[in-house]
């Protein structure tokens, strides 16, 4: 038994020793993980803070390398990857080691195989030396609409001007960030699904809709996430993975949802992933509030952007060669700009004519509109404009004006009748696709066959058509379901059925 006195001597000596093996169990720095294989055909995983070094002591006589290794040179490098602590390195490599043969090989492929996609921007060295500096990879996976397309070009524009490496195969990337749709219930659950895909190595962030939707709460629901962005922030991005590069160790989360407005030069740094065609962010937000629709909630308020500024990115983007634009926003036919002070604006027809003059664009579009700030002389310079496509995407979710009025839209039945008259009328070979929701609180059969039968007199060339679901904070979300799930997709599939019909004879 140790004596009470004894123990008061014992008791400094066993923290200082746990105190420096901690210290170095979190060591930050350059750690690598490697696999190498051997003259007869097997594979030795290990950790080093010197690679070049430590492969050279395994590949000669110097009674420095691994003893295993001993009579099996020459060596081959056939894996390796960067960590920014000892602990995580240690613990990859204990991982490994525990894999079978055929589980190491499949690691070893994906490696090489992103190496040559990727060759300058991954770490990688060689028997002679040479050892080249890592840049961490970044792998995006865009959900819905071309609003987060635009937006994870925003994001890849940002994280290459830091540096960052972008890469198409999630394996091998060091962070994943998932830009999320909010819209529906059944966008949300394949990010829930993508999620626990992913290694707990990488860091995983959540940016988008969803994490403005649902903030701090993704971490409760998702061990696995380590940042939580929203639309208004993705500025902070780099700056958000720097946190977590340096405190990844005490599993530090990170979100960042307060911001109101995007800076302007985040537009302006010339990623695009068509290399002729861009989408041009117009406006951001909406201030409409339809009573289905989650949008205002996550992404804010209508914000225009100043038209000198959509002009310049548009210039910017021909320069890299691009020849057709579309010109984005929630609400386009409500976009309006300040001249110099608030008599003088330009709306969204004026800044249709400006881009229909810039030198180099050979073509453009826009999307999307809202029935109710739709008029006439858009349609009238819809067909003065050469450049301008001649496809209208005009929502018009029901053919029901009970419905209608439910959803808050701001307009019946015979405005969006008189509408389509008159875009046809003017524009005699325009195309024209909307958007239609089956199922709504309160759609009877009467209601939906309104919306059945304006969908066959109006032959629409495309029509998305999608089953109501409740999104958090909407109006809508306090009306009782009365559809059953069964009922909607009855009307789904009706509806989609009719449209296939109606899409087959227009081609």
């Amino acid at each position: 038994m140790i004596k009470t006195a004894e123990l008061s001597r014992f008791i400094p000596m066993v923290v200082k020793s746990s105190r420096k093996i901690r210290a170095k169990f979190i060591r930050k720095g350059k750690f690598y993980v490697y696999i190498v294989e051997c003259s007869d055909g097997t594979y030795y995983t290990g950790y080093t803070n010197d690679l070049e070094r430590r492969i050279n002591e395994h590949n000669n006589s110097c009674g420095r390398g691994a003893k295993y290794l001993k009579g099996k040179t020459p060596l081959k490098l056939v894996y390796v990857k960067e960590y920014n602590y000892y602990r995580n390195a240690v613990r990859v490599e204990r991982d490994i080691k525990k894999r079978t043969r055929m589980e190491k090989e499949a690691m070893i492929k994906a490696y090489a195989q992103s190496r040559e996609k990727l060759a300058p921007q991954i770490c990688c060295a060689n028997l002679s030396g040479g050892l080249t500096p890592k840049r961490l990879s970044v792998y995006i996976k865009t959900f819905g609409c071309q609003m987060n397309v635009r937006d994870s070009e925003v994001i890849c524009g940002l994280l290459r001007t830091k540096n960052y490496a972008l890469t198409t195969n999630p394996d091998e990337a060091d962070v994943v960030i998932l830009n999320t749709c909010s819209v529906r219930q059944h966008a949300e659950n394949r990010v829930w699904n993508a999620i626990d895909k992913y290694s707990d190595q990488q860091i995983i962030g959540v940016v988008g809709c969803m994490a403005q939707n649902y903030q701090e709460q993704i971490f409760e629901k998702s061990k696995k996430v380590d940042f939580v962005v929203g639309p208004q922030d993705i500025a902070k991005i780099p700056e958000v993975i720097e946190k977590l590069i340096d405190h990844k160790i005490f599993e530090r989360k990170v979100w960042e949802t307060d911001g109101e407005v995007r800076p302007e030069k985040i537009y302006h740094h010339g990623f695009y992933q068509d290399q002729e065609h861009a989408f041009v962010v117009i406006s951001e937000g909406c201030s409409n509030f339809c009573s289905y629709c989650v949008v205002p909630y996550v992404r804010g308020p209508l914000r225009n952007r100043n038209y000198k500024d959509i002009l310049k990115e548009i210039e910017e983007a021909i320069v890299k060669g691009i020849t057709r634009i579309t010109l984005l926003g929630q609400n386009v036919n409500a976009y309006k700009s300040t001249v110099h002070g608030p008599q003088s604006t330009v709306n969204f027809v004026a800044l249709l004519k400006m881009v229909n003059e810039i030198e180099g664009l050979e073509e453009f579009s826009f999307m999307t509109s809202h029935p109710k700030d739709t008029t006439v002389e858009l349609f009238k310079t819809m067909e003065d404009l050469d450049k301008l496509k001649k496809h209208l995407h005009l929502p018009i979710q029901s053919g029901s004006d009970k419905i209608l009025k439910l959803m808050n839209r701001g307009y019946d039945k015979k405005l969006y009748l008189d509408l389509v008259k008159n875009y046809r009328k003017i524009i005699k070979d325009g195309s024209l696709t909307t958007d239609i929701i089956v199922g709504f609180p309160n759609e009877t059969e009467k209601d939906f066959q309104d919306t059945y039968d304006l969908i066959k007199k109006i032959q629409f060339n495309a029509a998305y058509i999608f089953k109501y679901s409740p999104r958090p904070h909407t109006k809508a979300q306090e009306f009782i379901d009365t559809v059953e799930k069964k009922e909607k997709e009855r009307r789904h599939r009706l509806i989609l059925d009719l449209q296939r019909e109606i899409s087959k004879k227009k081609k």
